[in-house]
């Protein structure tokens, strides 16, 4: 049984991740919002030339369009069921750390990422992207959005805590 103490810690733990997700979530929301109302559809604005540039696309799809040309029938099945079960299993596996450390800034980053991908493509049937990084020569590939970015960097940083932690369990 938890202490009444242990509680309240638990309930302001869990405020804090909420709100750290509801703040990251509403930034890639405000900024997509942004680019689908000043920049225009396919209209590379340079920024930093040869490195970075804005750049808006619509993607109905998944990661690189993958899935885009999908019946819209089936869309709900392989686009937004995956998604939503992916953000709960995300959000019960964040509750289990006490602590704000690297593994769950990892999970808060990619939580925030894929919450606001959902719901820009339930509230408009898809996902705005903008920003092209020239580090890949790729010719417009990848367009990605603030929530990308984040769920990339969340990925990463759970990825090196996981590898940091096990190599720490050997060493004991």
């Amino acid at each position: 049984m938890q202490s009444h103490g242990n509680k309240k810690l638990n309930k302001k733990k869990v405020i804090k991740q909420l709100s750290l997700i509801a703040g990251l979530t509403t930034a890639d929301l405000l900024s997509k919002a942004w680019a689908d109302r000043f920049l225009s559809i396919y209209d590379k604005k340079p920024v930093i030339p040869g490195f970075f540039d804005l750049w808006l696309a619509e993607n109905t799809g998944i990661s690189y369009s993958l899935l885009a040309r999908l019946p819209s029938s089936l869309a709900p099945w392989l686009i937004y069921l995956p998604s939503f079960v992916i953000i709960l299993f995300v959000f019960f596996r964040l509750r289990r750390f006490n602590q704000l450390g690297l593994r769950p800034a990892g999970l808060l980053m990619f939580l925030s990422g894929a919450l606001g991908n959902l719901l820009n493509r339930l509230a408009n049937g898809k996902v705005t992207d903008f920003l092209y990084f020239h580090v890949l020569n790729t010719q417009g590939y990848p367009i990605l959005n603030f929530a990308d970015l984040l769920v990339g960097a969340g990925t990463l940083l759970w990825i090196y805590q996981e590898l940091t932690h096990r190599s720490k369990l050997r060493n004991i």
